[in-house]
């Protein structure tokens, strides 16, 4: 089973303005519970929302390597 899971943005304000009202804790604790299921996980982003940075689009890469060393089941689209 595949699951893709968009976290929008590493910026919580700007995935508000989206209307994407969670938290990047409250994804990375489901992403550990389909991780321990078998469940792959892939993982996406949103570039150029209104109110991103280019300094938090930068960081994205480093976070996604981070979560897929973390969990084996994810992948990064």
């Amino acid at each position: 089973m595949c699951l893709g899971i968009s976290l929008e943005s590493l910026r919580d304000d700007v995935k508000w303005k989206a209307g994407r009202f969670y938290r990047r804790e409250e994804v990375e604790k489901a992403i550990a519970l389909y991780d321990d299921m078998g469940v792959v996980v892939d993982l996406y982003f949103l570039i150029g929302l209104p109110g991103d940075s280019v300094e938090s689009i930068k960081k994205i890469p480093e976070y996604s390597f981070n979560i897929m060393r973390k969990h084996t089941h994810v992948t990064h689209g």
